[in-house]
């Protein structure tokens, strides 16, 4: 956003009697205030592929079970008999730093690192072990080893794309042959056994790696937006892999799901929000999803399908702007998936926010807030109050996390910041407003945080200044419906 850099000098001034401006009738503010926006990045729909889904095991991951202390005891219990002990050294100081008994944790650090650097230079070929000497490094602010020992293991073999995936970050720049070679060393593997599932999972990862190129990136996001989904398809280049890999595996379903997945990551290119995008639908992408919605089809319910399975599935239902579907789908996901906050925020945002049902979503959600107490609930409980006009409730929660905001990652805290705001815009309060949406975009920008401060201008009768917010908002992405939708209430 850069045509309002700060919100707060511009409403105190105006609070001041500055200006010209007229503010719009209590109607029309309204109208304009019910579009305020909550913060995404609760739940985040990520397509992925992993060669460890052709397994005829059941998709529900193996959660840890126990307190915090339980686990660690249990941790402590393994490493008694443990030959190799640098991954397990590396858990349980996860797990301290989670109790937050930090001098354990640096303790455990130290000595899992020892372990792991002669277990890497025992077995070279290990990955694990190198991926999680790597990752301590960067623990221990060694970020020049990190990235020499991901480039050695990547160097003896290209095809590892977990490596290729962990040191592209690391880089100065993104490195364009460095992807390039992992791409034709895994084409290459895939043309001597199309039905290599780890091959076949590697090209997707590596498809997903090229995304890092914000040239690219753009690329593909300007051709989803603008409905070029077979030159979309044609830039990826996995689809003919994957298909090729289905026709080795035809009794598997995974092998059809993994096709389907990619359509539905290359149905993402351009969509802003799935919400937005429920609530329209898109004909173009819904018809080009159409292989996809096929090979997806009988995912509800069964034990193989994998979290993102579901969600490649929700993003199809919402291209076709099948809201009832969509709701029984998250319904499905929350059931396979009871231990996994992300797909339970996932139900409680389709309820709400794309089906309206935001009672419902307000009964299932406080009593797994209760139980949780994580900030991702608290925030979303207090967005499901300030949702159904408790906004008493709303800024208690949310004032709370704001509270403890060194303890509350990115996405939660801009939520509770923009809550807060709506609560101080809906009470006529627009400056201290000004002051929390310019504090939620230091947190973490996007197009939410612009379209709350072109609300605010425009209910502080500021219409040119917020008209021209938006149109930069709805230019960045043309599927962000909120934006386009107040270009119709807000005077030029």
């Amino acid at each position: 956003m850069t045509t309002i850099l700060s919100l707060t000098a511009t409403l105190a001034w105006l609070a001041l009697g500055g200006g010209q401006a007229q503010a719009p009738d209590a109607e029309l503010s309204q109208k304009i205030l019910a579009h305020w926006q909550p913060g995404s990045g609760l739940f985040q729909l990520n397509i992925a592929i992993d060669a460890s889904e052709m397994s005829d095991q059941p998709a529900l991951p193996a959660a840890e079970s126990g307190t915090l202390e339980e686990q660690i005891a249990k941790v402590t219990a393994d490493l008694e008999h443990a030959e190799k002990r640098g991954l397990l050294l590396y858990k349980r100081a996860i797990l301290y730093i989670r109790a937050r008994q930090n001098r354990e944790a640096a303790l455990d650090l130290v000595d899992a690192q020892a372990a792991l650097a002669g277990e890497v230079a025992a077995d070279p070929g290990n990955t694990s072990s190198r991926s999680c000497y790597a990752q301590i490094c960067l623990v221990m602010d060694k970020k020049d080893d990190a990235r020499k020992v991901l480039q050695e293991g990547l160097d003896r073999d290209p095809t590892q794309t977990g490596l290729l995936v962990a040191l592209v970050p690391l880089l100065p720049a993104y490195d364009e042959a460095l992807v390039d070679r992992t791409d034709a060393a895994l084409r290459d593997r895939l043309s001597r056994d199309p039905g290599d599932s780890g091959g076949c999972a590697g090209l997707f990862v590596a498809a997903l790696v090229r995304m890092a190129d914000e040239k690219v990136r753009n690329d593909l996001v300007a051709l989803g937006a603008g409905d070029h989904y077979d030159e979309l398809a044609a830039q990826l280049n996995v689809l003919d892999a994957l298909r090729a890999h289905q026709a080795k595996h035809a009794d598997d379903p995974v092998a059809r799901w993994w096709v389907g997945k990619a359509y539905a990551l290359m149905g993402m290119m351009g969509v802003s929000s799935l919400i937005d995008l429920a609530r329209v639908g898109k004909p173009a992408l819904a018809e080009f999803l159409r292989p996809a919605a096929e090979a997806l089809a009988d995912v509800p319910g069964n034990p193989r399908a994998d979290v993102s399975s579901y969600g490649a599935l929700l993003v199809i239902r919402a291209a076709q702007a099948d809201i009832p579907s969509m709701v029984s789908l998250a319904q499905a996901a929350a059931q396979a998936f009871p231990d996994d906050e992300t797909v339970q925020l996932l139900r409680i945002g389709v309820l709400s926010d794309v089906a309206g049902e935001t009672d419902k979503a307000l009964e299932l959600a406080t009593p797994a807030a209760a139980k949780h107490g994580t900030p991702s609930w608290q925030a979303t409980l207090a967005w499901l109050h300030y949702r159904a006009g408790d906004r008493d409730r709303a800024a208690e929660i949310a004032q709370q996390l704001v509270k403890e905001k060194d303890k509350v990652e990115p996405a939660p805290l801009r939520r509770a910041l923009l809550v807060l705001a709506g609560v101080a815009a809906s009470r006529g309060d627009l400056t201290p407003a000004g002051r929390l949406v310019d504090d939620a975009a230091s947190v973490m920008p996007g197009p939410d945080v612009g379209i709350d401060k072109a609300i605010l201008l425009a209910l502080s009768g500021q219409y040119k200044e917020a008209h021209n917010l938006l149109v930069e908002v709805a230019m960045q992405n043309t599927m962000n419906l909120p934006s386009r939708e107040l270009l119709k209430l807000v005077p030029e």
